[in-house]
Order: structure tokens, then sequence, then C-alpha cells
């Protein structure tokens, strides 16, 4: 029997879970990741889950892609200044 695991792909900032839990901003205590901040739910946290189907995100990440959206959303060609 096989298992389908579902990746959730978000774009920004975690307002919510598939669960419904709120997302909550947690720091890393692992060895690779100490200090990292991250996204994650709170039924997930508490339950200490790994690969599930609950939102995680690191906070680092999501900003870089935030400033990303940003930047294409506000730059404009520079044919428009030159009419």
């Amino acid at each position: 029997m096989y298992t389908l695991c579902l990746k959730i792909i978000s774009y920004g900032i975690p307002l919510s879970c598939t669960c419904i839990e709120c997302v909550i901003e947690h720091i890393s205590k692992s060895d690779r990741n100490t200090f990292r901040r991250y996204y994650r739910c709170h039924h997930a946290v508490q339950r200490k889950l790994v690969n599930d189907n609950h939102i995680f995100k690191w906070v680092d990440m999501t900003f870089s892609y935030e400033i990303l959206q940003l930047d294409m959303r506000t730059s404009t060609p520079q044919s428009d200044y030159e009419n």
C-alpha cells in the first residue's frame, strides 16, 4: 500500500494551515539550522510532525520571495521614462 503525501505550495507569508490552525513563527533548535526562524502550524509543532501535509516555510526564504514579487510589481521598463 502506498501513502499519498501532498506538499502544500503557498506563496507569501502563510496565515493558516490546511488543518485550519494558525501559523506561528518558531525558532529552529536543530543542529543543522540552529536559530533559523520558520513558519509552522501549532498542531504540527505540538506533535513534532515531520514530512506531513502541514505548512512549513523558512522565514528568510519567504521574505526573499515577497521582496522579489514586490520588485517585479513595482519595476517599470526604461522605455516608459524615455517618452
